[in-house]
């Protein structure tokens, strides 16, 4: 399995590396998070993302917008 190493930055401020599958769709990897970070509140529609900039939604694969090691995504 193809994975990516990336610092996500989540809503309280605090910043962690998670290692994410590059082979699910974004929609599944934003339902995966919320879950295993055990956030509660309303879940994102879409991640941001910078280097390379992108907004991750829906069923697009997340290897499709060009994440890599050291992308930050914002939850």
């Amino acid at each position: 399995m193809n994975t990516s190493i990336v610092v996500l930055h989540l809503p309280d401020g605090s910043i962690r590396d998670v290692e994410i599958p590059m082979d699910i769709s974004a929609e599944q990897l934003i339902n995966a998070l919320h879950q295993g970070l055990g956030l509660t509140g309303r879940k994102p529609a879409a991640l941001r993302a910078e280097n390379p900039i992108a907004y991750l939604s829906g069923n697009t694969k997340v290897a499709d917008y060009g994440i890599h090691n050291g992308t930050a995504l914002y939850y």
